[in-house]
Parts: structure tokens; sequence; C-alpha cells
């Protein structure tokens, strides 16, 4: 059975993230409260790069998912 995880933020880093775990099979929820990142996922899927670089269909969520999580990852931007 695949972990839950959940991918709090989706930019840069996130969103490899979530394109990496939902290429291994992992059942990935993303998490951002950018609706720019949230379109363009949405248009064309998460993105892999380097050799094999291609695209992973996947969406993000602008409302926190609803748990139980068997992982989390925050990769939030900080803002002070």
């Amino acid at each position: 059975m695949p972990n839950r995880i959940l991918v709090m933020g989706a930019g840069g880093i996130g969103g490899i993230c979530t394109a990496y775990l939902l290429d291994t099979g992992q059942d990935v929820r993303a998490f951002s409260t950018n609706p720019a990142i949230a379109a363009a996922v949405a248009a064309s899927g998460f993105r892999l790069a380097g050799e094999g670089a291609r695209p992973v269909a996947g969406l993000i969520d602008s409302t926190l998912p609803e748990g139980p999580f068997d992982y989390v990852i925050r990769s939030e931007e900080h803002t002070s």
C-alpha cells in the first residue's frame, strides 16, 4: 500500500518532490495558496527535469486536504 503524503507548498522544491513521489506511485496531495502555480500544474502537470524529463499528471489543492497522512513535507516560502 502506498504512503499517503501531503506536500505543503508546491513551488520549485515542493513541486519537484510531488512529481517524483507521484512518479513512484505514492498517494500524494500537494497544497498551495498560490493560484498561478495551481493553474500551471492544472494546465501542464508537474515537471520532472533532467534525463528523462517529462510532465507528471497531478493537481494542487487550494484548501488543506483532510488527513490523516503518513508523512507531511513542508516546503513553504519563508517571508518575514
